[in-house]
């Protein structure tokens, strides 16, 4: 007996034949996927570039959060409590220590007064607070605000200058280990 033909014929009406034509509607849903990922570059290492800072005779040099997050602080649970992750930090990093900076980041107030953040987080994405992904110890700065304290910029991109201290130490009542903690001077918007 002659076996059946079980093929399923496919029926389809795409022309493989025919060139792909560049419009205007794809050249611009191009251009705004770069604009989009340009974006998410720019969200990720917060913004644009920003300028020293020249307060009281002193200029505060501006760092990133790509550069202070550019390494991996440890695995968490791999370090003994003998070890140290001031061993990972490398020493172009160790090198900011007690100087004068400006960075870029989003705050998380700790402690208020009168509605003015006298410590708060500095944190290199806005994502990494309540429903994001858990920052890595480098992503964060303690900030302990000089004087009257800083205005909470809420949900927007902030410029913090102050002196940076370097290396692992546990802060506050609950003992939180942190990497970075400033001695805040001064904070303004981005952009602004």
């Amino acid at each position: 007996m002659p076996e059946a033909d079980t093929t399923i014929p496919i029926e389809d009406d795409f022309d493989y034949e025919a060139k792909p034509r560049i419009t205007t509607k794809r050249i611009v849903m191009v251009a705004g996927a770069l604009v989009a990922l340009y974006a998410a570059y720019l969200g990720m290492n917060h913004g644009p570039a920003i300028d020293a800072v020249n307060e009281g005779g002193v200029t505060y040099d501006p760092i990133s959060f790509h550069m202070l997050g550019g390494y991996n602080p440890t695995r968490w649970g791999e370090v003994s409590e003998t070890e140290s992750i001031d061993d990972a930090i490398p020493e172009s990093i160790k090198n900011l220590d007690g100087k004068p900076i400006v960075i870029q980041g989003y705050m998380m107030p700790i402690v208020t007064r009168e509605g003015r953040a006298q410590e708060f987080l500095l944190m290199r994405s806005m994502k990494s607070c309540c429903y994001g992904k858990p920052p890595k110890l480098n992503e964060i700065i303690y900030v302990k605000m000089e004087g009257a304290g800083a205005d909470y910029q809420h949900e927007r991109l902030t410029i913090v200058y102050g002196e940076i201290e370097v290396g692992e130490k546990l802060q506050g009542q609950k003992l939180a280990k942190t990497l970075y903690r400033m001695k805040g001077i001064g904070v303004k918007p981005a952009g602004g």
